[in-house]
């Protein structure tokens, strides 16, 4: 199980990598330029809540419960690529030391035992989500698609775009 648990951890890593290669892709006023969607309505906004979320999937790896109570989907109105960088880094630090102490095997998912692979799984699953609503914002704001993400979904860069 260990094994498998370092293997989730390495795509969560990976993935993680692309989450940093679309936020490089953006400037300071491309992170704060409106959606037309409800709730996670810009870039911004979507970093501080994969932010906010692994923090809570690190406490739970503590805890032994899953609670998203944490999570504000809200975002600083002086926010900056450097302020998300730095968000992101410190949720990946908290979230390597959660795992690299953990002594449980089994999360409560409000009232579901949920497995430390599928935890993790899940994690790595909410990622991608984003990284796919952010994709498709970046193709219709004409924002470069980062190499990254080209290459591991076979994505057409936008030849029209630019960093924004």
């Amino acid at each position: 199980m260990k094994e498998i648990i370092n293997l989730l951890k390495v795509e969560l890593r990976a993935t993680r990598e692309q989450t940093h290669a679309i936020l490089d892709a953006l400037s300071d006023k491309g992170l704060v330029t409106q959606w037309d969607r409800p709730g996670l309505d810009t870039f911004a906004k979507h970093f501080v809540e994969m932010s906010e979320v692994q923090t809570a999937y690190a406490e739970a790896l503590t805890t032994g419960t899953m609670n998203f109570s944490k999570v504000t989907n809200t975002c600083p109105e002086d926010i900056t690529v450097d302020k998300l960088k730095t968000y992101l880094r410190d949720a990946e630090a908290n979230f390597e030391s959660a795992t690299e102490n953990c002594q449980i095997d089994k999360i409560d998912w409000f009232g579901e035992s949920v497995s430390l692979m599928m935890h993790l799984t899940r994690l790595l699953t909410h990622e991608v989500f984003h990284h796919g609503m952010m994709t498709l914002q970046m193709y219709q704001q004409d924002i470069q698609i980062p190499e990254c993400m080209k290459d591991a979904w076979a994505l057409p860069l936008n030849e029209k775009a630019e960093m924004k």
